[in-house]
């Protein structure tokens, strides 16, 4: 996963058809969990860019994006946020449901 902040947010998002972005604080074990689960989650979706967001350093992004709770994850395609993806409090349990969502982007 790249780690990524409010001044390239928009352009990465502009110029990969298809993004998952994890919000999380490093001391948080949820967003760790599901940072292992995205990574393995990854390497089967080549296509898609996985991108992170430390939620505490780049709280003006987080806001933006109406991030309440971590670990958050938000989906895109061509370079909109898909609406029901929006403030997606996830657990790494949910891999499935991820995988299911990243299926139906590429698709």
């Amino acid at each position: 996963m790249t780690n990524i902040h409010s001044e390239n947010h928009r352009s990465i998002i502009a110029t990969h058809p298809f993004v998952v972005v994890k919000f999380g604080i490093p001391n948080c074990a949820p967003c760790k969990s599901v940072s292992k689960a995205l990574e393995s989650i990854s390497q089967r979706f080549p296509q898609v860019a996985f991108l992170e967001v430390d939620a505490m350093i780049d709280g003006d992004l987080a806001a933006e994006m109406n991030v309440r709770t971590v670990p958050a994850i938000f989906f895109a395609v061509n370079g909109a946020y898909l609406k029901d993806s929006k403030g997606y409090h996830i657990k790494a349990s949910d891999a499935k449901s991820m995988e299911t969502i990243l299926q139906r982007m590429v698709e």
